[in-house]
């Protein structure tokens, strides 16, 4: 399955998503994008998005960005699985474009809740 990693770049994603992703066995499964991996501009995320089939959108942190990437994921019938740090809010306006939401305490947690979701997918 090839999955699109949405985030804000306020949170420290290279170490607290793309690290746990990229070390657990998922990534042997399944291909990841992982927008910000190797440059700060990704190129076409709206291409990228509709040719994936899943988009995961960590939520923890509100990010402009990340509302129109999934309003992309949304317009190109991608689904859309939300996750974020336990104890934290999101905007509510997610709610139009999902209803799975998942929250996680740290990278371990964070692997065991991906593993649910791809399961459930």
């Amino acid at each position: 399955m090839k999955i699109y990693v949405g985030h804000s770049s306020a949170i420290d994603y290279k170490n607290q998503l793309y690290s746990p992703i990229r070390e657990s066995e998922l990534n042997d499964e399944h291909e990841f994008i992982l927008p910000h991996e190797h440059s700060d501009n990704p190129g076409n995320t709206y291409e990228l998005l509709a040719s994936c089939d899943l988009m995961i959108a960590e939520i923890s942190d509100k990010s402009l960005g990340l509302g129109i990437e999934l309003g992309w994921a949304d317009r190109a019938g991608v689904p859309i699985v939300c996750i974020s740090k336990e104890g934290t809010s999101f905007s509510p306006s997610v709610r139009t474009v999902t209803n799975r939401f998942y929250s996680h305490t740290n990278e371990i947690s964070l692997q065991l809740v991906l593993q649910e979701v791809l399961r459930a997918h």
